[in-house]
């Protein structure tokens, strides 16, 4: 198995992708209306229209919350970036190594 590299900038912009797809599916239009023909075959086909646009609102609202849940990874990873960082520096003062190098 490979290496996952994992920064905080790549994850604001995957999260920012999924919002950009979110709001791109939703604003998308959905199915056209059926204005005339014979009426069972209309009403079916707005039955499926109807679907179509469930479906839609459901897709964007899971790129938007798979989006947020990107967000919040990177609040996560970024958290844990500084505290780490912190913690080296505590051992790296410690050891008299700050400055050097």
């Amino acid at each position: 198995m490979g290496n996952v590299w994992v920064s905080a900038a790549g994850l604001r912009a995957l999260a920012g992708v999924f919002g950009e797809q979110a709001v791109q599916v939703s604003t998308n239009g959905g199915a056209p209306p059926v204005t005339s023909g014979f009426a069972s075959s209309a009403a079916a086909v707005r039955s499926v229209n109807r679907d179509v646009d469930d479906a839609v609102e459901t897709i964007a609202d899971r790129l938007a919350a798979t989006g947020a849940l990107v967000g919040t990874a990177r609040a996560g990873y970024e958290s844990t970036d500084a505290a780490n960082a912190a913690a080296i520096g505590a051992v790296a003062g410690g050891l008299g190594l700050v400055g050097e190098g």
